[in-house]
Formats: C-alpha cells, structure tokens, sequence
C-alpha cells in the first residue's frame, strides 16, 4: 500500500507563531518599524465635504447586468466603501466615548447648579487670597 502524504501546508518543524531565536533577526520581534499597521489606522478619515458618500446610495449603487446583458453578482460596495473610509465626524465621537468610559464618565453624569460651583469657586479664591 503507498505512503500516505501529509496535506500541503501542513509542515512538521516550521509555525508561523515561532519566536526566532536567530541573533540577526531579534529586531524583527521588538522594531515598530516591522509591525503591521492596524486596522483602525489604515481606514482614511473622510471630511465632512465627503461624508455623504457613506449614505447616500447612490455611491454604491450600480447596473445589476453588465453591457452584455449578464447578471452581476451583487458586489458590496457599500461594505467596501464603509471598509476602507472612516466618517471624521464618526471618528472623534468614537474616541470622546472611549475617553469617558475610561474616566467613569458616561451618560449618568450630573450637573452641578451654578450657584454650588460659584460658592465652592468663592471659597477657593477666599482661600488663596488669605494664602497671600
């Protein structure tokens, strides 16, 4: 009976989440220079000028046949477009979310009436004049 073969890419000795050891490629491991860039920072940022390109369907409409009469598959472009571009607008509320879930801030944050800002405001300046 012949030799089973083992499946292509199946390799015994060599994986792709291997540290190397080898000296001359340590930098590899610990350079930024060598790190792949994350997704979040390959989308490009879109000005409010182009943001309509995200919504508006006529960007990602197109002829359901081609010139010669077939059908086309029904291409995402839509999802290619949301893809590769980010709504600048989009952007900066995501990031001012993610700073107040860090803080603790969040929608719960009350308030306080002017008159207790002022009043501690006052005795604050009270405070740092006799200081003086």
């Amino acid at each position: 009976m012949p030799k089973q073969k083992a499946p292509k890419g199946a390799s015994k000795d060599v994986s792709s989440t291997a540290e190397v050891n080898d000296a001359r490629f340590s930098n590899f491991s610990t350079d930024p220079r060598f790190r792949l860039p994350s997704k979040k920072q390959t989308r490009t940022k879109i000005d409010k000028r182009f943001s309509r390109m995200l919504k508006d369907e006529d960007f990602s409409n197109s002829a359901k046949v081609d010139r010669y009469g077939r059908k086309l598959s029904g291409s995402g472009k839509k999802k290619a477009l949301e893809r590769l571009y980010v709504d600048e607008d989009e952007d900066e509320e995501d990031s001012e979310s993610e700073n107040e879930d860090e803080n603790g801030l969040g929608e719960d944050v009350e308030v306080e009436d002017d008159e207790v800002v002022e009043k501690e405001l006052r005795k604050a300046a009270a405070a740092w004049r006799s200081g003086n």
